[in-house]
């Protein structure tokens, strides 16, 4: 047997035959970076709404309290961040939600403002 045949069959014993080619999988949703980490989901319901501040508040397990204006939650946020400490929450509501805070606070949503070409 030549070098090279000699060489191809010790090869053969020693490399382990290729691995199954497999699609990559995704990120787990806490690093995929359109997607923040929040603490907890929360719905509208379980919130306290302050209408002298517009605010909506949950007690937070630093002792604290998430918090978030009336006001962003109609601009489409739903993030509630803590003042104290770095938790979030992901507030759960639909837009018509919020009509009956807004009565509440005896003000209206904010108005769509123009903006210049």
């Amino acid at each position: 047997m030549n070098k090279k045949a000699h060489r191809d069959e010790y090869d053969k014993t020693r490399i382990p035959a290729p691995a199954i080619i497999r699609a990559p999988r995704p990120l787990p949703a806490l690093l995929q970076e359109d997607d923040m980490s929040t603490y907890d989901q929360v719905e509208i319901e379980d919130m306290t709404f302050d209408p002298d501040t517009q605010t909506f508040t949950y007690p937070c397990p630093c002792g604290d309290k998430f918090q978030i204006y009336i006001d962003d939650m109609y601009d489409g946020e739903e993030i509630a961040v803590c003042p104290s400490c770095s938790l979030m929450i992901q507030v759960i509501f639909e837009r018509e939600d919020l009509e009956e805070y807004y009565q509440e606070a005896g003000t209206a949503p904010p108005e769509p403002v123009s903006v210049a070409a």
